[in-house]
């Protein structure tokens, strides 16, 4: 079986790496398959490759589906063995989207993992009198969503195994972005008082850093402060960050509520749908802002069901064909070494996101 899959998806693999200048340092790389992605309903919904080439490492997560477009999420100067390595040795990997994983020994487990941190998140929130609100809502209506599938092949497929006569990838890669001198910071960094929510505060602080260290503009970074984790707490309390995490509209506002202590120039943008909105994510990195991403509520075994954020720093328009839309991104979370960029397509899962960013 694993011979198999590696005959159908080596030649896709090796073209992407071939075409994709940000992926240019795994070019020489040995693909290695680590695992079989599960859908709730326990069929192979993808498949986990590791890369080690001579000057970096890398990974690459691609579809089993064929309406699914091939290259769901990747990684450069990374990996997600830390994030694997919590399986145990009889469970398999179940997978619901970027960072979105789970472990179980069958479908139906990971479904009854899910609505138990589900169920005590509504308790702890109504112990909290927070029953009704829109938070508690939001939480209510959770459920454990399988990828998003088209209704026909994707052109993904074709993209990727489409070669030029003299020897060139017919689809160039070139109108890419990423923003430099993004530096990733870790959540659970000693010192930050509360790791488990303070993802949205952690993107905020990449953020801060790099509007003052990279762009050099007036704002209070963890030099003012004295420290990242002194940074991080005092955005999470700017946003009024709780347990569950962060609202994009608390992200909006505390990072606007921080940028206002050196001047009022600035203004927030947020995008509570991200379907159909990819441009305006292009734009924001286009005029060098970064991004903060929010995925919606996700359980990955743990005893709540919390957002998670990220950092978008750039775009790749023609990820895995013409007008194929692939984000780049940092993640605050999943391990200390987690620190390279991570990649993931936008339609397999902007009906699970929001976003906002400063300008």
């Amino acid at each position: 079986m694993i011979l198999s899959v590696l005959r159908r998806l080596k030649k896709p693999l090796i073209i992407l790496l071939k075409k994709n200048e940000q992926l240019y340092n795994l070019r020489d790389g040995k693909i290695v398959f680590k695992e079989h992605l599960y859908d709730i309903d326990d069929t192979v919904v993808g498949y986990y490759f590791a890369v080690e080439s001579e000057k970096t490492k890398g990974y690459f997560i691609t579809s089993a589906v064929d309406t699914i477009d091939p290259m769901i999420q990747y990684g450069v100067d990374v990996d997600l063995e830390e994030t694997l390595n919590k399986k145990m040795k009889d469970e398999k990997v179940y997978y619901f989207g970027v960072n979105k994983f789970s472990f179980g020994k069958s479908g139906k487990e990971v479904k009854e993992k899910f609505e138990k941190a589900k169920s005590a998140t509504l308790k702890k929130l109504k112990d909290e009198k927070k029953d009704g609100t829109e938070e508690y809502k939001k939480v209510e209506k959770a459920q454990l969503k399988s990828l998003k599938k088209g209704d026909k092949r994707s052109p993904g497929w074709d993209g990727l195994l489409k070669d030029s006569g003299n020897g060139m990838v017919s689809i160039a890669a070139t109108d890419y972005k990423v923003l430099s001198g993004v530096d990733r910071i870790y959540q659970r960094s000693s010192g930050i008082n509360n790791p488990n929510s303070a993802c949205g505060p952690t993107v905020a602080a990449m953020i801060m850093d790099y509007y003052h260290d990279e762009l050099g503009y007036n704002v209070r970074d963890n030099a003012y402060y004295g420290s990242w984790a002194a940074l991080v707490n005092h955005l999470y309390n700017e946003m009024g960050s709780t347990w569950l995490g962060t609202t994009i509209t608390m992200w909006a506002n505390g990072a606007l509520t921080h940028v206002y202590h050196t001047s009022n120039a600035w203004s927030s943008n947020t995008v509570t749908d991200a379907v159909g909105n990819s441009s305006k994510f292009i734009g924001a990195i286009d005029s060098n802002d970064p991004v903060a991403i929010r995925f919606d509520l996700f359980d990955s075994g743990g005893t709540s069901i919390e957002y998670h954020f990220v950092c978008g720093i750039g775009y790749d328009k023609n990820g895995s064909y013409a007008g194929d839309l692939h984000v780049a991104y940092k993640d605050p979370d999943n391990g200390a070494d987690n620190t390279g960029t991570h990649w993931f397509d936008w339609t397999d899962d902007d009906q699970d996101i929001d976003f906002a960013w400063l300008s």
